[in-house]
């Protein structure tokens, strides 16, 4: 049985100073962002995800690298 579902996975960090929008990067996609949240359509799978502060140049740090992993929970019944 194969079942195509996706999840909201959201992503929070914290502020930066002089961040005027940031960037996340979710497995070399980058996803432009404006405020300290986002949430993403994603299936089963291993991830990996970072965010970019950007001032008002596009310039800025990028935060460390973090693993995730989105798993299934199959429910059977009477188990």
């Amino acid at each position: 049985l194969v079942v195509g579902t996706l999840y909201a996975v959201g992503f929070e960090w914290t502020p930066v100073p002089g961040a005027t929008s940031y960037v996340l990067e979710l497995d070399g996609e980058q996803i432009p962002v404006v405020g300290t949240t986002a949430s993403v359509q994603l299936d089963y799978g291993d991830y990996r995800w970072r965010v970019w502060a950007r001032d008002a140049n596009g310039a800025g740090p990028a935060s460390g690298k973090f693993d995730f992993t989105v798993q299934s929970r199959l429910l059977l019944p009477g188990i």
